[in-house]
């Protein structure tokens, strides 16, 4: 791959010395070394933060930061954070409370950043101290991240503020110094500017802050700044990821080692393609979580990567494509805990190692705003040990003893499956992907752009609709829309946020459905339970699933499409029946305008409402 400033980079730079950082334990850990060291400034740029992040044993973040603050009168502490939408307010620390407390000291600053478009958000997560040393990755510094490389099922250390238990969580992050970490003042000030209206400054004249408890694993080394900013606004877009992602696919000669969140980028995937249907082509080793987050990821991004990956394979004609999740041994139970893989990697050849925060998703191309690293490593050293340390970690392997393996049989894929024979029971471990979707679901599925917009949307007359003064609804109808939206709320946070949810779990559905008894009776109790949950507001794509685990293809066509028109039926009947003593505030002029794009819009209308799954479908 040639670095090529404009097209596939922003900034082609060279960088001091160039740290990776395995897991948050290592990260927070060298965050919280740096900033002791910081003189001037702390920035932070994130998706998300928590005042209480575990940094370390007894060390919390809030505190941490105003007690650097007090020590040091000169040092100040900016904070950007990407004002989240409602989708995210349980998952996150309330807004208000997060504002007021990082708004406590003089010289700390700290703003949500709003400046972006409709459904997008603000995913570079970097941290700069003193402007001259960088941190940037996958990783905020925020709960649910802190973990360690051993990734144990029983990690003590591994809770929430408010001491719940969370899964184990697999993360990179890059620590670098030297012209590339104060090219990011640049981004930096540029994101701030546009968010605040503020010019920020960087002091200069400053050696930069390096822990000394982390060892360098490369120095001098060139490296490619690439960015993802939507056009919006008037602004151009920068789009430099996406560039850069296909560049090192097509250049890639013998390998590509990949961790990703997400799966679904089609320029990506097409890239991939190209490659795997050559005779000669690299060997594609890619990581990815078993399991997204909750039903809504798992319905949608989850759903995208299994019909990414039936392509993939279908392309595979040479047999050099293999996608593994990682998991390690569950000490309650026979079946393994899935590894929460949450990285943005790639490494190439053992020369090009990519860390960012853009997954492989059509959004990180060209919705969010985002920001990757390419570091070019001449003599592999750095590049190689990177990648074997991530596989090491994920086989429950040393280092040595992963490359004995690979020294044996020659290449990623047949080490990894080397091992798999060995030791079938081994504490950690790279299970191949299944191929879980079935056909049927994959055909009544929305298009990629429809769940993963590559792109923001773009305002209709629908935005002329809801931005349209003159049919709101008055106060008194106004009582009435939200005391529905509350039960529509409320039934969506059961089905979320109680043992309720793991009935949203097809697997667990499909599970306690098959217990109904031998046929016809449990048809008959399928086409009940479709009724029934409909009715209770739940979210009718986890019903889908569930039966696609049951039945064959024609039954679960037939199944499905039955219950989901019965289903319909009587959650119209009870929406029309509710609707009669509902203050008719849609009549006249006002309906008019409602009803006029209704009706030119009406299909369309109830195809995004069904298929972008925001809300449970009964809505």
């Amino acid at each position: 791959m040639e670095f090529q400033a404009g097209r596939n980079s922003w900034r082609v730079t060279q960088a001091g010395r160039v740290a990776f950082l395995v897991d948050a334990a290592a990260y927070f850990s060298a965050f919280a070394e740096a900033a002791k060291l910081a003189r001037r400034s702390i920035f932070i740029l994130g998706w998300d933060i928590h005042t209480h992040t575990r940094l370390a044993e007894g060390l919390e973040l809030g505190p941490f930061l105003l007690g650097l603050l007090e020590r040091n009168p000169e040092l100040e502490i900016k904070i950007l954070i990407w004002q989240t939408h409602l989708i995210y307010a349980f998952e996150r620390q309330d807004q208000t409370f997060v504002k007021e407390y990082f708004s406590r000291h003089p010289r700390m600053k700290f703003f949500w950043d709003a400046n972006h478009p409709p459904t997008a958000s603000l995913h570079q997560k970097i941290v700069l101290i003193d402007g001259e040393l960088a941190f940037s990755g996958g990783l905020d510094i925020t709960q649910c991240r802190w973990d360690t490389p051993a990734h144990d099922c029983d990690e003590p250390g591994r809770v929430t503020p408010d001491g719940k238990p969370y899964g184990p969580f697999h993360d990179v992050q890059v620590m670098f110094d030297g012209p590339a970490a104060r090219a990011l003042r640049t981004l930096v000030a540029e994101r701030w500017r546009t968010a605040t209206g503020e010019r920020l400054g960087f002091d200069g004249g400053l050696d930069a802050v390096w822990p000394e408890s982390v060892r360098p694993e490369l120095t001098e080394v060139p490296v490619a700044i690439s960015r993802t900013l939507p056009r919006w606004n008037g602004q151009p877009g920068a789009f430099e990821n996406l560039e850069s992602y296909v560049d090192l696919i097509r250049g890639a000669r013998r390998e590509l080692y990949i961790e990703s969140q997400y799966f679904s980028s089609e320029r990506i995937v097409e890239a991939m393609k190209d490659r795997l249907r050559e005779p000669a082509g690299p060997e594609v080793v890619v990581a990815l979580p078993h399991r997204n987050s909750g039903w809504i990821e798992e319905s949608t991004m989850g759903t995208l990567r299994y019909r990414v990956l039936k392509d993939l394979r279908a392309a595979d004609l040479h047999g050099r494509l293999r996608v593994y999740y990682p998991v390690v041994k569950n000490t309650a139970g026979p079946e393994p805990v899935d590894v929460n893989l949450h990285s943005k990697v790639l490494i190439a050849d053992g020369r090009f190692v990519r860390i960012g925060s853009a997954n492989l998703s059509n959004r990180s191309m060209g919705l969010d705003a985002e920001c990757d690293l390419t570091f070019e490593d001449r003599d592999g050293a750095g590049a190689t040990g990177l990648r074997d340390r991530l596989i090491s970690e994920h086989l429950g392997l040393t280092v040595e003893a992963w490359r004995a393996y690979l020294g044996r049989h020659g290449s990623l894929i047949a080490a990894i499956e080397a091992r798999a024979k060995d030791a079938p029971g081994a504490p950690k471990a790279l299970l191949q992907f299944p191929d879980e979707l079935p056909a049927v679901l994959n055909t009544i599925l929305p298009d990629t752009k429809v769940i993963d917009p590559p792109a923001p949307y773009r305002f209709t007359n629908w935005g002329k609709l809801v931005l349209d003064r003159s049919i709101l609804p008055s106060r008194k109808q106004w009582a009435y829309i939200l005391t529905i939206a509350a039960v529509i709320g409320a039934a969506a946070l059961l089905w979320s946020f109680t043992p309720l949810r793991d009935w949203s779990d097809p697997r667990f559905l499909a599970a306690e459905m098959n217990r109904l008894g031998p046929e016809p009776v449990r048809s008959l109790a399928v086409l009940g339970i479709f009724i029934l949950l409909s009715a209770l507001l739940f979210p009718l794509n986890a019903l889908l699933f569930a039966v696609s685990f049951i039945f064959d293809m024609k039954l679960t066509l037939l199944y499905c499409l039955v219950g989901s028109l019965a289903s319909a039926l009587l959650v119209f009947a009870l929406g029309r029946s509710g609707s009669r003593v509902l203050p008719k505030f849609l009549e006249g002029e006002k309906s008019e305008k409602a009803r006029l794009l209704l009706e030119q819009k009406g299909i369309y209308v109830v195809f995004l409402l069904r298929l972008l799954p925001l809300v449970p479908f009964s809505v």
